[in-house]
Order: structure tokens, then C-alpha cells, then sequence
């Protein structure tokens, strides 16, 4: 069943202004943009660096979904996506919007279920993970 859209709203609302819950951007960030609809997120720019953001998608809760890391609009950084209720569920890195490195997704339990390296945005060993929602997408 989908949250009504009021409440949807007020998650982000909550969120985005404080009201007594932590702010959806990391310490030395600072909100861009918020979208009230789904998928909720927040775009935080780096306050020292106008060309660094990350987007944040929300579940309808308020608990993060996903984080990217972008530079120049492009993917670039730490990747972590969550499991609706429990703990990591894919983490790994891009460069230049492209997956590199080594990549995990975890199941439910926590338990690595997959694991990938990456090169350029290729397999290059191990079994691949699955694909982020949106990261590669923005």
C-alpha cells in the first residue's frame, strides 16, 4: 500500500528543514534540491566545492535508499544503496560514471551474496551485482 501523499511530503519536509530529526545531507553539504513526490530525494552540494553534490533518494519512511556521489554531474565517489529495513545492500565506487573497484551486495541478513571488480565499468572478475536505481541514470 502506498503512503498517502500528504505524509509523503511531510517525510521530506521533516527532513529537509530539521524538525528534531537529522538533516538528509551529511555535515559539510547543503540541500540543492528536495523532491516531495516518488522517489523522494535530496540533492546536497558540497558547500566547498560547487562542483561535488550527492543525491540521496529516501524510502517513503525517511530512511535512506541509496546514496551517490557525483562531480560535474557526473557519478563519481563512495556508492551505498539499503535494504528497506536492515543494513547495506550494494556498495561500491564509480569513476567518471563508471562502475570501478570492488563491488558487494549484501542480503537481508547481511551476508555478501555477490561480489564484482570493476574496471571502466566492466566485470573484469568475481560474479556481477546488481544495478543501482538511479545512480547511473542521473
Amino acid at each position: 500500500m502506498k503512503a498517502p501523499l500528504p505524509l509523503v511530503v511531510s517525510v521530506v519536509v521533516a527532513l529537509v528543514a530539521g524538525c528534531g530529526k537529522p538533516s538528509a545531507c551529511p555535515p559539510g553539504t547543503q540541500i540543492a534540491e528536495a523532491r516531495s513526490r516518488p522517489p523522494l530525494s535530496v540533492w546536497c552540494q558540497d558547500v566547498k566545492s560547487p562542483k561535488k553534490a550527492r543525491r540521496i533518494e529516501l524510502f517513503e519512511t525517511g530512511r535512506k535508499k541509496q546514496e551517490c556521489r557525483y562531480e560535474d554531474g557526473v557519478a563519481d565517489g563512495k556508492f551505498t544503496a539499503w535494504h528497506k529495513t536492515t543494513g547495506v545492500w550494494l556498495e561500491g565506487e564509480y569513476a567518471a560514471g563508471h562502475k570501478t573497484g570492488k563491488w558487494t551486495q549484501h542480503n537481508d541478513k547481511g551476508v555478501v551474496v555477490a561480489g564484482g571488480e570493476y574496471r571502466e565499468g566492466t566485470l573484469v572478475a568475481g560474479a556481477p551485482v546488481a544495478a543501482p536505481a538511479t545512480c547511473e541514470t542521473h
